[in-house]
């Protein structure tokens, strides 16, 4: 009897790969939104709420680490008018980081139990991975990849590659999680077992949830 030959989501998950903003931390979501988190009133300024043209790719810029924080900041005040300053730019920043999703640390704690490689890619700057970096979420991930170290950031197809690379796994092996529908549409253009996640709530049951999907338990 002829059986079907496997396919792609047959094979295990080797990898577990996690996006850090809005998947394990909480950040905020908005220019505004920074504001209050930084104690400055919010001014109208169209470009910041969303990005785009120039602000977007003074953003670009920084997060592949071609531009200093200080010439982040002080460019995208010039951009703007200068309806806030470098130094309120610098405030907003330090402030965009809220901390851990509730109980994400615990699972993510669980993951070198089920003999998955694991790695955060991450959209970022060296100011926001300093913070990242002290978050134990991020302790149990083998490989920890910034764009602002890569030089490229997500979607480009070079960043999923980055992955692929240092973890030797390709296409299905791979779970990936992200909030952004660019960034799971990539992934998944590769192959990838591609997850969107909703960050206006908790993450850690959406996570959990796919693990258990795809496999990825503890003997």
């Amino acid at each position: 009897m002829n059986r079907p030959a496997p396919s792609a989501e047959d094979a295990p998950v080797r990898v577990a790969c996690f996006d850090v903003g809005g998947v394990l931390l909480r950040i905020c979501r908005s220019w505004q939104e920074g504001c209050r988190a930084a104690g400055l009133d919010v001014r109208p300024v169209p470009a910041l709420d969303p990005l785009g043209g120039e602000t977007l790719a003074i953003l670009d810029a920084y997060e592949r680490g071609v531009l200093s924080h200080h010439d982040y900041a002080r460019r995208l005040s010039a951009a703007i008018g200068g309806v806030y300053t470098a130094a309120e730019i610098t405030m907003v920043t330090d402030a965009w980081i809220l901390g851990p999703y509730e109980d994400i640390a615990t699972l993510v704690a669980t993951l070198p139990a089920t003999g998955v490689v694991t790695a955060v890619l991450s959209n970022t700057c060296h100011e926001h991975w300093i913070t990242c970096r002290r978050s134990p979420v991020l302790a149990p991930m083998q490989h920890q990849l910034a764009s602002h170290e890569l030089g490229i950031r997500k979607p480009d197809p070079a960043a999923f590659r980055v992955v692929e690379a240092v973890t030797g796994h390709t296409g299905a092996s791979i779970l990936y999680f992200d909030d952004r529908a660019d960034n799971v549409a990539a992934a998944a253009a590769l192959g990838w077992r591609a997850i969107r996640i909703d960050d206006t709530v908790a993450t850690a049951p959406q996570i959990a949830d796919a693990l258990a999907t795809h496999a990825v338990t503890s003997p």
